[in-house]
């Protein structure tokens, strides 16, 4: 109250008196809290420092193991899309080698099922021959048998007409 009643009464001034601008109080209060404080202090400062000296190395291990995991998962996808690539080209490969073995058993079987036609049309083809040769061989058969008998019917008819006249030769003879 004292510096406010200075500045009213006399106007612009500084209060020289110690205890009443609490100069010495203040520097006693703080000598105090530096002397005292100083190790509390220090040791929250330094207690502060290590937490966050520590973060930062969890953080930075943190860092690193998820650049160790993404750099394991790129290799991995790298070494995905190469392993799908050769089952495709794997794949690629196995069409076309079951499509050429397809292709060559369906030349065979054409082939085989050629020559088993041609084959049958073979034997119906002998089997006709052999029945013309059959019936042509029956039929000379027959004619011939035919020109037999009708020889032989005319060798008897013959002999029968040269044994009735040998008869009535007899007969007129006797």
């Amino acid at each position: 109250m004292n510096f406010l009643w200075n500045l009213s009464q006399e106007g612009f001034g500084i209060n020289t008196d110690v205890f009443d601008t609490n100069i010495i109080n203040l520097s006693v209060v703080l000598s105090c809290v530096v002397y005292f404080g100083n190790d509390v202090l220090s040791a929250l400062l330094e207690t502060r420092s290590t937490r966050i000296t520590q973060s930062l190395q969890v953080a930075e291990e943190k860092y690193q193991q998820a650049q160790a995991e993404l750099q394991a998962a790129k290799d991995q996808l790298a070494e995905a899309v190469l392993k799908a690539e050769e089952i495709r080209s794997l794949g690629q490969k196995t069409v076309l080698q079951a499509s050429q073995a397809l292709e060559q058993q369906a030349e065979v079987e054409l082939q085989r099922l050629g020559e088993a036609t041609n084959a049958s049309v073979r034997l119906a083809l002998q089997t006709a021959m052999a029945q013309v040769q059959q019936q042509l061989v029956i039929g000379a058969c027959e004619k011939a048998l035919e020109k037999v008998m009708t020889q032989l019917a005319g060798k008897q008819a013959q002999k029968k007409m040269t044994q009735h006249q040998i008869h009535r030769f007899l007969e007129y003879d006797a």
